[in-house]
């Protein structure tokens, strides 16, 4: 298997970046995984995996040890620093590589198979609008009550170079769950026979 790129994000590089922000338990690390990146669908148990990597490595030693593994106390390390903000400034080396399990289902199944994969591309386009949606709507509500940044000013109680990165956060992952919706929609028409539902949508845009 192939190592990953400098630039992308792995499991462990998540983790050191999480200890860098802030010194924190097994346990902690492995809540503020699953907070900060709920779509990363990695495991609080993820952190008991990376952290004695990171610690072999340098990037990280124990500062504190706890009645039990988890309650381990780590903190980053000048080295782990230096790597953490080395990955920052890294972009992939190359285009990333298109695994998309919709693509490899649809190349390997046949005829008979066609029927379920388009029941299984809606569903998951369904599911992706509402991703959307919910994105939005947090948008939304964070624009009415002053968190980010508008233009020309600042975002109540933070700084405006905080507001202006948490709006562009927010803007990219909607737009990132609109993409994946719109996208699975047109492939899904290619395959199927147009419904009426589709027809109406048509018209709409």
């Amino acid at each position: 298997m192939a190592p990953p790129r400098k630039g992308d994000l792995t499991a462990s590089m998540a983790i050191l970046g999480l200890v860098v922000q802030q010194a924190d338990t097994v346990n902690g690390l492995g809540t503020r995984l699953v907070e900060r990146f709920p779509h990363g669908q990695w495991s609080r148990s993820v952190a008991h995996n990376s952290l004695p990597s990171l610690e072999k490595q340098g990037f990280v030693h124990m500062t504190e040890r706890g009645g039990e593994r988890a309650l381990d106390r780590y903190e980053a390390t000048p080295e782990g620093v230096d790597e953490f903000r080395d990955w920052l400034r890294t972009s992939s080396a190359a285009p990333l590589a298109l695994r998309d399990a919709v693509h490899a289902k649809l190349e390997l199944a046949g005829e008979e198979d066609v029927p379920d994969l388009i029941l299984a591309i809606r569903a998951e386009e369904q599911a992706c609008a509402l991703e959307f949606a919910a994105a939005s709507s947090r948008l939304n509500l964070e624009w009415q009550r002053k968190r980010l940044n508008p233009p020309g000013g600042s975002a109540t109680g933070g700084s405006e170079l905080s507001g202006r990165v948490r709006s562009a956060l927010m803007t990219d992952e909607a737009m990132l769950w609109g993409m994946r919706a719109r996208r699975l929609r047109r492939l899904r028409r290619e395959l199927e026979e147009p419904t009426e539902d589709d027809r109406l949508e048509d018209t709409d845009e």
